[in-house]
């Protein structure tokens, strides 16, 4: 390529159309103790309703991926709080698994097994 050629290119360069899109919406953080607080993103997305099965599955080794089980199989039900909103309790954690509030991301598209969802955590999306 030319001097000339890279002078225009580079003129021509708009920043604005390499910035990378937002990652998704917070959907989701799971405590210490199990307690999973589902954010109105999720719940509008996924169409979760009061009393609908749902489990939270952890990582598998090697694997940064989470899962959210929505399949009629799950072992937790989702609870309406007044004021607080949709969660669900008791989700099994491996010890020392999350040693403070976790925030996961639903990712984006269509999952390879219906109802089985997805999630990162933020902070593997921030590295």
């Amino acid at each position: 390529m030319s001097l000339d050629a890279l002078a225009q290119a580079a003129q021509n360069y708009d920043p604005a159309a390499h910035i990378p899109p937002p990652p998704p919406l917070a959907t989701l953080a799971i405590s210490p103790n199990g307690f999973l607080r589902l954010h109105t993103s999720i719940r509008e997305q996924l169409g979760l309703r009061h009393g609908q099965p749902i489990n939270l599955i952890p990582p598998t080794f090697g694997s940064l991926f989470w899962h959210l089980d929505i399949r009629p199989s799950a072992r937790r039900r989702t609870v309406w709080y007044n004021g607080t909103g949709m969660r669900a309790e008791g989700i099994a954690l491996p010890p020392d698994l999350v040693k403070e509030p976790l925030l996961l991301y639903l990712m984006p598209g269509e999952p390879a097994h219906p109802g089985y969802y997805p999630l990162l955590p933020a902070n593997a999306l921030a590295a």
